[in-house]
């Protein structure tokens, strides 16, 4: 999931810089940033806590 988001992140980006798509799309872009950054973190801090919890 966090690839695809960076992905579309990407992508929107790209498509502002280029001139196909308007600057609102830019927002769009930065909110697909930020949901992978906080998806991976949770995915992150998630993985710890169940390795702690077994111990291993």
């Amino acid at each position: 999931m966090v690839p695809f988001r960076l992905l579309a992140r990407a992508v929107f980006t790209l498509a502002v810089i280029s001139g196909r798509a308007p600057s609102g799309f830019l927002g769009v872009g930065l909110w697909e940033g930020l949901g992978a950054l906080v998806t991976g973190a949770a995915l992150c801090h998630e993985g710890r806590s169940a390795r702690a919890l077994t111990g291993a």
